[in-house]
């Protein structure tokens, strides 16, 4: 793939396309653990999670917050030891 050669090279536009893809890996994370954290904070589906709402409890101040920022932890740590494990299998031995 052309983003693999992109962010193999050590310039310029290897960071610039890194960042980008970091961008979209935050957004996704954020998405995918946003459902996880309101369930583990016991806030149900139907709750308001936006700061301006009325009557809003600490649960969605702090807790949920909390939650959101434990579970991006562990998917970035499941992430990175991916990373890891497979690394050995995409990179070619010298000789």
């Amino acid at each position: 793939m052309v983003t693999i050669k992109i962010l193999k090279r050590k310039d310029a536009s290897s960071v610039a396309l890194a960042v980008v893809l970091a961008i979209m890996l935050v957004s996704f994370v954020q998405v995918v653990t946003q459902d996880l954290a309101v369930r583990l904070s016991n806030l149900g589906s139907s709750t308001n999670l936006s700061l301006n709402a009325s009557g809003n409890s600490w649960r969605v101040n702090y807790f949920n917050p909390l939650v959101q920022l434990v579970l991006e932890l562990v998917v970035l740590e499941v992430f990175c030891w991916l990373a890891v494990t497979l690394h050995p299998y995409f990179v070619r031995k010298r000789k």
